[in-house]
């Protein structure tokens, strides 16, 4: 699927494409319109927010501002409480999750070594620059350690 976002930076529409190769499997924006699709009962029957399109279209605009370049794109997922959780993975086998609540925007990182009983867990406000400032500090630790 394909992301429509308009000059105001607020997604809009998907289009099917059957060229797979044209779509990026981390790209942020067009992962946030599927997730937008997703309705009351997602998870199970009774179970599963549907995610506010206020809220990814904050999560959005807030990501393409701060979130630092260099780091690897995070693999998106619902949470089912409406929110979304990013996720990644490093050569160094360390597993880091950080759940964002889609009413307080307050993520909780957690960085976990597998195999390891070794983790690290911290709450980031990414209501403002500074929290996503120390979000990119966290991943650059793991990601751009020489």
């Amino acid at each position: 699927m394909l992301s429509e976002v308009h000059s105001n930076d607020q997604l809009s529409s998907t289009t099917k494409n059957s060229n797979i190769a044209e779509l990026d499997h981390n790209d942020v924006s067009a992962r946030l319109l599927e997730l937008s699709h997703l309705q009351f009962g997602w998870l199970e029957a009774n179970y599963g927010e549907p995610l506010s399109k206020n809220f990814l279209n904050w999560f959005d605009s807030a990501y393409k501002q701060y979130f630092a370049t260099e780091l690897p794109a995070p693999y998106i997922f619902p949470t089912p409480e409406g929110g979304i959780t990013l996720e990644w993975q490093s050569e160094r086998h360390i597993e880091i999750s950080v759940e964002i609540n889609c009413k307080t925007r307050i993520g909780e990182f957690v960085s976990a070594k597998k195999d390891q009983d070794e983790m690290t867990e911290e709450t980031v406000d990414l209501n403002n620059a500074k929290g996503w400032m120390r979000l990119n500090a966290l991943l650059s630790d793991e990601f751009l350690q020489v």
